[in-house]
């Protein structure tokens, strides 16, 4: 073999062993990643309704939520308190109030259950047509779901008037 071909391979064979090196951090770094969180894309449908100011003993505005989900990889219910309502200078306008909860989601996804832990953020109209949308922030779990984390988005519609509503969600939860 000339000298030169040689050097040409030996080059050649240090820019694939390199490239080889990078390729197999990346592949490993992916693989721990995966392994740390299994996230999943969910979307479906739930009614919800208000709680009977009598059995609604955790909310410190006297506000309480259950729901049924009703359409989606998520099956079971949820109990919400609201923890805060708080109106802008708008509010005489638009009717909106905004809103924190904390929800507690007894559910059921594939093979797991378990309990889903989150904090709600949003917003709703308290006048027709009753507008309600917010961002439910997965905080952990129990059972099937310890270590949860994820974000859902909800929007629909809720009447103050008759205490009930439906609610289209779509998210992610992650699993470790």
């Amino acid at each position: 073999m000339k000298l030169s071909n040689l050097l040409q391979s030996k080059r050649l064979a240090k820019y694939v062993s390199t490239f080889g090196v990078a390729a197999a951090a990346l592949l490993i770094g992916t693989a721990s990643v995966s392994a740390q969180a299994n996230c999943r894309e969910i979307q479906g449908r739930y009614h919800e309704q208000a709680v009977a100011p009598a059995d609604c003993t955790t909310s410190p505005v006297g506000l309480c939520i259950t729901a049924n989900y009703t359409n989606g990889p998520l099956h079971g219910t949820f109990t919400g308190s609201v923890n805060s309502l708080i109106q802008s200078s708008d509010t005489p306008t638009t009717t909106v109030l905004f809103f924190t909860t904390s929800t507690v989601i007894h559910a059921q996804i594939g093979h797991k259950q378990g309990d889903i832990f989150v904090k709600n953020n949003g917003a709703f109209q308290t006048a027709a047509p009753g507008a309600i949308m917010d961002i439910q922030y997965i905080t952990g779990g129990n059972g099937g779901f310890v270590g949860a984390s994820g974000v859902i988005q909800a929007f629909g519609k809720f009447d103050g008037a008759t205490g009930m509503g439906d609610s289209d969600y779509v998210g992610t939860i992650c699993l470790p």
